[in-house]
């Protein structure tokens, strides 16, 4: 292996550990109470030096909801190719979010976007698009299931789509950040549970057998 090689996997290497280190700060004591001081300090490095690879904790920030929304996408796409029938698929994307709040930070994404200002000046615009890209393609995720479902007559078509896609996603978010809050403090966690129940209630406000007036037992 050469120099540019050698190089460029300890430039690697070291990102990865920097943005190891933020998620851990960012989950014990929060963005706002995190300071690049301490994550130099848990780095083993100098600002100087974390500046180097990203220029302010914004940066850091999304880099790290872009690669959890990576994660989803790509969830997301292998529940696709596995369940082509819309109520299948719905039901394959809460278990793909269920396995990502089980491996992720508790409150990671939606604490992630709360603190994220997609207009800051200390995004480097290139995150920016990619993080709007992103975003656009989660919520356009759900809305193609959904429009499929209205296509093929399981899912009722007496709402919006598009409008439908943000209540699921403000569902599942919501109970990401509630969990992060209350957790141990109010209750244990309960992130995976009250999941699972939004995921029992979606298909019923869904399908079309649930109309006023359809023959439930169709």
């Amino acid at each position: 292996m050469g120099y540019p090689e050698r190089r460029e996997r300890e430039i690697q290497s070291r990102r990865a550990s920097i943005l190891a280190c933020s998620r851990r700060l960012f989950a014990e004591k929060g963005f706002a109470g995190t300071t690049m001081e301490d994550l130099a300090a848990a780095a083993e490095l100098t600002k100087v030096t974390i500046y180097k690879y990203f220029c302010s904790k914004q940066e850091l920030l999304g880099t790290l909801l872009l690669t959890n929304m990576k994660t989803l996408l790509g969830g997301f796409a292998e529940a696709d190719a596995q369940h082509p029938e819309p109520l299948a698929r719905l039901n394959a994307y809460g278990a793909v979010f269920v396995r990502f709040m089980q491996s992720e930070v508790p409150g990671s994404l939606g604490s992630y976007l709360l603190h994220l200002d997609l207009g800051s000046d200390e995004l480097s615009a290139g995150l920016r698009g990619e993080l709007r890209d992103h975003l656009t393609l989660l919520l356009a995720r759900v809305r193609s299931l959904i429009d499929d479902g209205v296509a093929r007559q399981v899912f009722r078509k007496d709402f919006d789509a598009a409008r439908m896609s943000l209540v699921i996603w403000g569902a599942t978010i919501g109970i990401q950040v509630l969990n992060a809050k209350l957790t141990p403090h109010v209750l244990p966690d309960f992130r995976e549970d009250v999941f699972n129940e939004v995921l029992k209630l979606m298909p019923t406000g869904l399908l079309e057998a649930n109309l006023p007036g359809r023959d439930h037992a169709r």
